[in-house]
């Protein structure tokens, strides 16, 4: 669904894995998504790559991947009013000393204004920093699948030379369409990303771009998110797999599908299921509700926050 609203998402593949083990035997270990990395280059993240020349604008402008992500203490860190953000690209030891000035004081910049009541203003307010229409989107699909790792983590935005921060690729999508047990993600109702998370909270906090989301939203249920097109998804994700690997995956991890707990999917009550095929039904079920519950719902972005 990213993929339809976005000028890149990170392109993804279903494959059996086999692990050859020392002795020379193959160990199948089940069905996996492989996953492209994200880093720049023209068939991913298309922008200028910085170079240690690149220290004077326009040069200096563009060339960047930041992300909001959990932090492991050997990261190249920016703390500012809206929390700590990560510059991914350049790393750590190629980025240069003005450089790294430039884009720590834009987003320290970005980040105060956003929280400030200027976000709306015409000189200085939002505009300035970040292109709304790269966010709309794939922040009411992460709303949709109630990601709950949406925007609080796992969150990446890119800038081109002399470009506005963009969203994305969208990233980490494991905790979605009701497969958490934790922060009420198993819930079709209620608001998440919007309301639990500061960056999205604070967009909010911008009439305009509110009003975005609620005209996007109202956009994509026409089309790429109509209920058709969301079962049709479902069906075609099943059917790309194929009956055959995910009887084989199932058979190699039958304690993921026999009712057991594992962690973090909710699986009790009237979410209780058995089997993938219960499984499936589930996520389909939970997202035609909650589709439903946001067509319900959506003008209340106006008030959120």
């Amino acid at each position: 669904m990213l993929s339809d609203v976005m000028d890149y998402t990170c392109r993804t593949e279903y494959c059996e894995v086999y692990l050859r083990r020392d002795n020379g035997s193959l160990d199948y270990v089940g069905v996996y998504t492989l996953v492209e990395s994200i880093k720049i280059d023209k068939d991913r993240v298309d922008i200028e790559e910085l170079t240690s020349e690149d220290n004077h604008r326009p040069e200096v402008t563009g060339g960047y991947i930041v992300s909001i992500d959990k932090l492991k203490g050997d990261e190249n860190t920016v703390d500012t009013s809206l929390g700590t953000w990560t510059i991914v690209s350049p790393s750590s030891d190629k980025i240069t000393n003005a450089q790294d000035t430039y884009i720590s004081e834009f987003l320290k910049d970005f980040s105060t204004t956003l929280r400030s009541d200027k976000r709306s203003n015409e000189v200085i307010g939002l505009r300035s920093y970040i292109d709304e229409n790269s966010v709309a989107a794939p922040l009411l699909i992460t709303e949709l699948v109630k990601n709950i790792d949406g925007f609080a983590i796992s969150t990446y935005f890119h800038m081109d030379r002399d470009g506005l921060l963009k969203y994305g690729p969208g990233w980490d999508y494991d905790l979605t369409f009701g497969n958490a047990d934790y922060n009420d993600g198993v819930n079709p109702e209620g608001w998440y990303v919007l309301s639990y998370t500061s960056f999205a909270r604070n967009m909010t906090r911008d009439d305009d771009f509110a009003q975005l989301l609620i005209d996007t939203w109202k956009e994509l249920r026409k089309g790429i998110l109509s209920d058709e097109n969301l079962e049709k998804y479902i069906d075609d994700q099943v059917y790309l797999v194929g009956d055959a690997a995910i009887a084989r995956s199932c058979a190699r991890w039958p304690n993921h599908w026999d009712g057991n707990y594992v962690w973090p999917n909710h699986n009790s009550g009237k979410y209780f299921t058995r089997n993938h095929s219960q499984e499936i039904e589930k996520m389909r079920t939970f997202v035609l509700a909650r589709a439903e519950w946001m067509d319900k719902h959506i003008e209340e972005i106006k008030t959120l926050n």
